[in-house]
C-alpha cells in the first residue's frame, strides 16, 4: 500500500507527518477505515529514548497511522479503545509480517499505557 506523507514543517507538532490523500483500510471483518488526508501521525509514538530498540517508523506506518486516527476521534466512532488497538494489531501484522517482536512489543506497551492518550483525547486535553 502506498501513502503519501509530507514531514510537517510547519511546526504545529514536532516530528510529526501529514497524510496528503486519505486512504482506506479494510479489516479481515469487512470492517472499512477511512484515514483523511490532513491527519498529522508521528508513526508509533515511541520515545527518544526508546527508539535504539523501536524505531518509530517502519513498514507498519499505515497502522501506526490508522491508530493515531482512531485515537483522536474517539469521541465520535463508536469503538472501544480494546477495538482500535485489536484492528491496529491486525493491521501491524499485516503490514509488517516478519517483524513479530516489534508489533507484540507495540502492541502490548500501547494495551498498558495507551489509556493516557485515549482518555486525553476523549476529555480535550490534546488537540
Amino acid at each position: 500500500m502506498k501513502i503519501v506523507l509530507e514531514y510537517d514543517t510547519q511546526g504545529i507538532v514536532p516530528d510529526h507527518f501529514r497524510v496528503l490523500e486519505g486512504f482506506t483500510l479494510e479489516a479481515s471483518d469487512g470492517t472499512i477505515f477511512d484515514i483523511p488526508a490532513g491527519l498529522l501521525t508521528d508513526g508509533a509514538s515511541v520515545p527518544g529514548w526508546a527508539q535504539g530498540l523501536i524505531h518509530p517508523i517502519g513498514r507498519d506506518f499505515v497502522a501506526d497511522a490508522f491508530h493515531d486516527c482512531f485515537y483522536i476521534s474517539n469521541r465520535v466512532h463508536g469503538f472501544s479503545r480494546s477495538q482500535i488497538d485489536t484492528y491496529w494489531l491486525e493491521f501491524m501484522k499485516r503490514f509488517n509480517p516478519k517483524k513479530p517482536r516489534r508489533t507484540y512489543s507495540k502492541f502490548v506497551v500501547v494495551r498498558a499505557l495507551g489509556w493516557w492518550n485515549w482518555y486525553g483525547y476523549r476529555l480535550g486535553l490534546f488537540k
